[in-house]
């Protein structure tokens, strides 16, 4: 079975105090990963199941990062998009971006590692995107679907000049007199 200290994350291992864990023989990586390893990617085959996560968002993360790995210098993944990112209210993608954050969403369960639920982007859009979503979920992660309601799909509709323009002027008025809805002008 493959274990986390085979991934480079030896504080995960359970073996950890003996060097970690050798590989299984018995393993075939043709395998589809067992139910429950919150993703469809390679890794996530012989992860713990995700009953038996200790840590939800820690562990969540680690898969995520081996799930949908950050490509320096690429453009951003909501670069110039309408409604980046779902959630409650999504974003106007930014104008020039670089990939240096990967996010969980719309479900914010970070043991769903699914690619559509993976996005490799800016910091700009990343703070932008918590900045107005954070308060529409719960404190904690509950390591099973964690959507608001209503939910606004992620899509991949191009910002217009008009939304381009209307979201700069957003985010350079000081917050206190920033528009009421932030959506208000879509």
């Amino acid at each position: 079975m493959l274990c986390y200290c085979m991934l480079g994350f030896m504080e995960e291992c359970p073996n950890k105090d003996s060097g970690g864990c050798a590989p299984d023989p018995r393993d075939d990586p043709g395998d589809a990963p067992p139910e429950g390893t919150g993703g469809d990617f390679p890794a996530s085959r012989g992860l713990k199941v995700d009953l038996g996560v200790a840590d939800v968002k820690s562990t969540g993360r680690k898969r995520a990062v081996l799930a949908k790995p950050i490509k320096p210098g690429a453009p951003c993944e909501w670069l110039g998009l309408r409604y980046a990112g779902g959630g409650a209210i999504p974003i106007v993608g930014c104008l020039e971006g670089t990939q240096t954050n990967i996010h969980h969403g719309p479900d914010k369960n970070t043991l769903n590692n699914r690619q559509s639920n993976l996005h490799a982007i800016c910091s700009e859009c990343h703070n932008r995107w918590h900045t107005l979503n954070d308060s529409y979920y719960p404190e904690e992660n509950p390591g099973e679907e964690w959507l608001p309601e209503p939910t606004v799909a992620h899509s991949i509709e191009p910002a217009t000049d008009e939304d381009k323009l209307r979201n700069d002027i957003y985010w350079n008025t000081k917050k206190g007199d920033r528009e009421d809805e932030y959506g208000s002008w879509r």
